[in-house]
């Protein structure tokens, strides 16, 4: 398996592990433990899913991706809010948050680059987890995002 085909995998185990630290207040550390102790936490919802996140390309990817988010909070943060129009961050939901921070990390760090992949690997991980309402809030957040990074 190519390494295109482990971002849509990489994304939603940063997600789960993004999501779960925010709910639980736990602070995730990705050179120890912590990391693969949150993973092992996370129920996945099949077979094929639990397979890939036990790949290792995976677990690197995923860890790249939030090891650019954690590094970069402020300035996704404002990115997020200059995309958000009349809405506040901190009054999303945890899911919706969680998703639109991820995808702007995602974003800022490729320039854009691969927008549209971006885009509709966090547009079906709302789908699959945020509100019924969540993947057109998402599509837009990150749609802006795009065009001004």
């Amino acid at each position: 398996m190519g390494e295109q085909n482990n971002f849509p995998a990489a994304r939603l185990l940063s997600f789960q592990v993004y999501f779960y630290a925010n709910q639980s207040g736990t602070k995730v550390d990705l050179n120890d433990s912590s990391f693969l102790e949150i993973r092992e936490t996370i129920e996945t919802p099949d077979e094929e899913a639990d397979k890939l996140n036990q790949n290792p390309e995976v677990l690197i990817l995923a860890k790249h991706i939030l090891s650019y988010l954690f590094e970069n909070d402020q300035v996704i943060r404002e990115c997020v809010n200059n995309s958000l129009h009349h809405k506040n961050l901190d009054k999303l939901s945890k899911t919706d948050f969680a998703l639109v921070m991820l995808g702007t990390s995602e974003l800022i760090q490729n320039k854009a680059k691969d927008s549209k992949s971006i885009i509709n690997s966090y547009v079906n991980i709302s789908k699959r987890y945020g509100s019924k309402d969540s993947y057109s809030l998402i599509n837009a957040v990150l749609d802006n995002v795009s065009r001004s990074v």
